[in-house]
Parts: structure tokens; sequence; C-alpha cells
């Protein structure tokens, strides 16, 4: 019954649900019992990509085993918005946490190029609500937000190379979209946790192996400096706002319904 796919785990303690206040952004030296889950996951699991915040981790191309599925058990009868959700990495992300028991909401804008296809999920799916949409439309996403537990925030652009060819288009999509898109969530629904994704270009060529959080992020390409602006951007309404937030530095990520029409989304064929 294995079977491979895209998924994001948060591994949250009573104290967090208690709302003791925002999640640290890319915190490693204070794991607690979620650093303790991770490291067991780590033994069972033949084959993965670990990322970790405070206590979330993102696990990427798993096969799945006792303690992946207990932690995706967590989202049973929780709501959840996937945001870029008919796009790679956010339709296996949705697809799994309806398998688990979520109220799935996706939002796609199917913007031309970025990978958004409506046939990357069924739907028939039950669990799975799909609105198309745009991040930054606060009357769009206002309104779907009501009542969320987790947002899941994947929309973007993600291209290194058409940042460059065309720096203001992706300052629009990866920082201007994703303020006014915090903005909604802080308006509509500022007790939902939002995992953001990012990408590890932040940290431009390495000054050493392995890189970890503590890497200086010196980007070098336009990509790369708009999504550490987004990361900042929601480690700012985590400190002044309350909000739950971490961002995800995704490096390679591979799997199930990976577009292989376009070069620039990944060297894993």
């Amino acid at each position: 019954m294995a079977r491979h796919f895209v998924c994001f785990i948060s591994a949250f303690t009573a104290a967090r649900s208690r709302g003791d206040g925002p999640l640290h952004f890319f915190d490693r030296t204070d794991h607690g019992d979620g650093g303790d889950f991770i490291g067991e996951m780590a033994k069972d699991l033949p084959l993965g990509l670990f990322h970790r915040g405070r206590k979330f981790i993102s696990v990427l191309g798993l096969q799945r085993g006792e303690a992946f599925m207990g932690a995706l058990n967590q989202f049973a009868g929780s709501t959840c918005l996937v945001t870029g959700g008919l796009g790679f990495i956010g339709s296996n992300m949705a697809k799994s946490l309806a398998e688990f028991g979520a109220h799935v909401r996706v939002l796609d804008a199917l913007i031309e190029q970025h990978g958004g296809d409506v046939r990357n999920i069924d739907p028939s799916l039950k669990g799975i609500t799909i609105v198309q949409g745009n991040i930054a439309d606060d009357e769009v996403v206002e309104p779907i937000l009501d009542g969320v537990d987790f947002v899941f925030n994947i929309a973007g652009q993600v291209s290194h190379h058409e940042s460059m060819v065309d720096p203001i288009r992706d300052a629009e999509l990866n920082v201007t979209s994703q303020l006014k898109f915090l903005e909604s969530v802080r308006r509509a629904q500022p007790s939902a946790v939002v995992v953001h994704t990012s990408t590890r270009q932040v940290y431009g060529t390495p000054q050493y192996l392995p890189v970890d959080e503590k890497h200086p992020t010196v980007p070098r390409d336009i990509n790369g400096v708009n999504k550490l602006a987004g990361e900042n951007y929601h480690r700012l309404y985590g400190t002044v706002h309350g909000m739950k937030t971490v961002s995800l530095r995704l490096s390679n990520v591979f799997g199930p319904g990976q577009s292989l029409q376009k070069t620039g989304l990944g060297f894993l064929p």
C-alpha cells in the first residue's frame, strides 16, 4: 500500500494549541517533543529531505510508514487551505490532506506557465473544494478563509530564470501578492497556522556545507531576493500581529504530477 507523494507535516505541542504566541521562524534550537518526533521519523523513513522549522518538517518523496501516517492523522477533521493547490506540490498536498480526513480548500489562479493544471485533482475527490482565484484578491481569499485551521501557502513564481527575464512580474507574484494575502489572513482568520514555501535559493552560493538555517542569505537572482522578502513578511506578521507563521526553504522537489514540459522547474526528470 506504499505510495509516493509530497506532503508537509506540522508537529504541534499542546502548549502551541493553547496559543502561547507565534511559532518561531527557522528556530532549530527549540524543537521540544517535535524535535524528538522528527528524529524518530528520520530513522524509519529510507529517503527524505528534512527541513526543520520549530515544530515543522517537510517530507518529500517518501514511502508512507506508521510514523508518517500518524503525523498526517493530526489533520483529520481540520479545515486546510492550499494556495497554488493545482500545481505539482500543492495538488499532492491537497490530496494527502484529504485522504487523511481534512476538509481541503484549494485556491489556484491557474496562471499560464506556472504549473497549475486542473487535471492534477479529480473534481470527484471527496473532501476537496477547488476555487480559481488569485491570492492577492481579498474578495476571493477572505471568504474561503472562514473557519480555516491551516494555510499551506504554496502559490508563487518559482522559476529563477524567469525572474531574471521579468523581475517586476516576479516581485508582483512573490512579494506584493504575498503581502496582500497575509493582510487577508490577518483580517479574516488570524488564528490560522500559515506555512509559507520559500526556496533554498535565498542562500546563494554556499559558504560552507552542509547549509543550515544560520547560513547567510545572499541570493544571486531576483527570485531568491523576492522569496526572502516573502519569508520576512511572514516572520514579521508572526512577530507583530501574533500570527502563527513559518517558512520552509524547499530544494529540488520531485514526485507525482511534476511538470516535464518546461525547463527550470527542477533538474530531476
